[in-house]
């Protein structure tokens, strides 16, 4: 089944998007083809983003009808073109059907531009952007006269609608405090047709999506009298997405989890008072979280530092076992420059070619810093291409002129 749902989802990626709905068979008409289905939302997200490539972060919610089960899985437009097992589908029509090579080709020119930014609303997970709109549209002061303005440019999505946040909502408490809808029957409408979350509810859905898709913590500004909401786009380090799909169902839905996870990418450690102003918790709120995540067995992403064990508020850094499966994801993780040089060139001594693919095992990143890593040496002079291929990950490159004039041995 997974082979199937991944298949379906690198049709639609490759595509416009589209739902995929399971409990409902093709062959039959009307009520019977409803069949109900065994498989949960967390397993179907899993799947399909084990087994394509580039991974695809979809949404899925369970839907009754009639006392059956089904399950609906949204798959955003692709970043990419996106494959499965090799191979490249896209969907026609009401058909699933494989792409040429021109096909593909023609495809990666009209999603990326010449330098390979992304220009696509699927940069930013849709469940977050959604949300944010519905914010918008519940809790704008129409009063005002204003409307509401969603710009995208490459790096950023911005959404500004009219009238401040609400009463009491400040961006340092936004996480916490339970607000009011400022229009509550256009709320309640919403809440119906399923726009929107429960209140409360937006903002953590926002925040848990966008780290999940390993973009920015989404930020969320007064300008004058409009309320601003700007997502920003990362490098999705599939490392991290990996890991946050491996995190318990509990800690992978908890906002607070994922903050200090997130936050612990770039800080080597985090205090119970940089914890609490994270997550907007009093500090004893948040030494209780820490404790939590720390005491978690197997699965603990975080325990004290060997100095402030013993201290009632200790300090917390990421487990050996944590680091191990973040790998590149984490900034401080990384070898330094001179040693990425000597194993790059150890290598050219003795096979006398490097890859990305190569790269990628031998440094334990990601396609896209073995690219980067690549271009610097390049540029250094260190290794030249040799391969007639020119794009992809496939081009190999031997010793370069820098690299045949100094010793590296």
């Amino acid at each position: 089944m997974g082979n199937v749902l991944a298949k379906a989802a690198i049709c639609f990626a490759n595509s416009k998007g589209g739902s995929i709905v399971l409990g409902v068979l093709d062959s039959r008409r009307g009520p019977n083809a409803i069949v109900e289905t065994k498989y949960t939302a967390d397993w179907c997200r899993q799947r399909i983003h084990e087994l394509t490539s580039p991974s695809i972060i979809t949404d899925a919610d369970v839907l009754l009808y009639e006392n059956q089960t089904l399950l609906h899985v949204r798959v955003p437009q692709g970043i990419g073109v996106h494959e499965a097992d090799g191979r490249f589908y896209r969907r026609v029509g009401r058909s699933c059907e494989c792409m040429s090579a021109i096909e593909i080709a023609l495809l990666i020119d009209e999603r990326q531009q010449s330098d390979g930014t992304q220009l696509l609303i699927a940069d930013f997970p849709s469940g977050a952007v959604r949300e944010s709109v519905a914010n918008a549209l519940v809790h704008s002061d129409y009063r005002k006269g204003g409307t509401i303005v969603i710009e995208h440019s490459g790096d950023s999505l911005r959404i500004t609608s009219p009238g401040g946040l609400p009463q009491g909502v400040t961006p340092d408490n936004i996480l916490t405090h339970t607000s009011q809808p400022r229009n509550t029957r256009l709320f309640r409408f919403a809440e119906l047709i399923r726009i929107a979350e429960e209140r409360g509810l937006g903002i953590d859905r926002m925040v848990r999506e966008s780290i999940a898709a390993g973009n920015p913590v989404p930020q969320v500004l007064e300008q004058g009298e409009n309320t601003v909401v700007i997502f920003t786009k990362g490098r999705r380090n599939r490392s991290f997405i990996d890991y946050v799909l491996s995190l318990p169902p509990s800690e992978r839905d908890s906002v607070d989890t994922l903050l200090i996870v997130h936050r612990l990418l770039t800080s080597k450690t985090l205090s119970t008072y940089d914890t609490a102003q994270l997550i907007q918790k009093t500090p004893e709120e948040a030494a209780s979280v820490l404790d939590r995540l720390a005491g978690l067995q197997e699965s603990s992403p975080i325990e004290p530092t060997r100095e402030s064990r013993t201290r009632r508020h200790p300090v917390f850094r990421f487990t050996a076992a944590t680091l191990r499966s973040l790998r590149s994801a984490v900034s401080y993780n990384k070898p330094p420059t001179d040693d990425i040089e000597r194993k790059v060139s150890a290598h050219l001594n003795e096979f006398g070619k490097i890859s990305n693919k190569t790269l990628r095992n031998m440094l334990d990143i990601d396609v896209f810093k073995a690219r980067d890593v690549l271009k610097r040496l390049v540029r250094g002079g260190i290794i030249v291409r040799t391969s007639e291929q020119s794009r992809g990950r496939n081009v190999e490159y031997g010793p370069g002129e820098k690299f045949k004039t100094e010793n590296y041995d």
